[in-house]
């Protein structure tokens, strides 16, 4: 089973687990109406089954409205195929962990990986 992001959110937050305000866009003026209803800011995350989305520019901020809609256009018409944008609140993180469960290709065996990023010290 391949979740999405916004996938699995749902099911931390049927379980009970808090989650960000969030809503899922499937073009540029939805996503804008979409960061408009949580407020700003807020950040952009592409609905792609892959790794290091932040990397390559798939997760974005927008401090507006406009800026919304214009980065969400941009992601939509991206070489990375965008079907979907995850419109979240910015929240201020403390301390970012990382957790998957995949299937070893080479050993049909289940491989966990975990990190524990280090705490933010840049923190306001």
């Amino acid at each position: 089973m391949r979740l999405s992001e916004h996938e699995a959110k749902e099911l931390f937050k049927a379980a009970g687990i808090p989650v960000p305000r969030s809503a899922l866009a499937f073009d540029a003026e939805g996503a804008a109406a979409a960061a408009r209803g949580l407020g700003f800011p807020c950040v952009l995350k592409s609905q792609v089954l892959r790794g290091g989305r932040g990397k390559a520019g798939l997760i974005r901020m927008a401090r507006s409205e406009a800026e919304a809609a214009s980065e969400a256009a941009s992601l939509f018409q991206s070489a990375h195929n965008v079907r979907s944008i995850l419109v979240e609140e910015a929240v201020d993180v403390a301390r970012e962990l990382y957790l998957s469960i995949t299937v070893d290709p080479a050993t049909a065996r289940a491989l966990v990986l975990a990190t524990g990023c280090r705490e933010r010290t840049d923190r306001q």
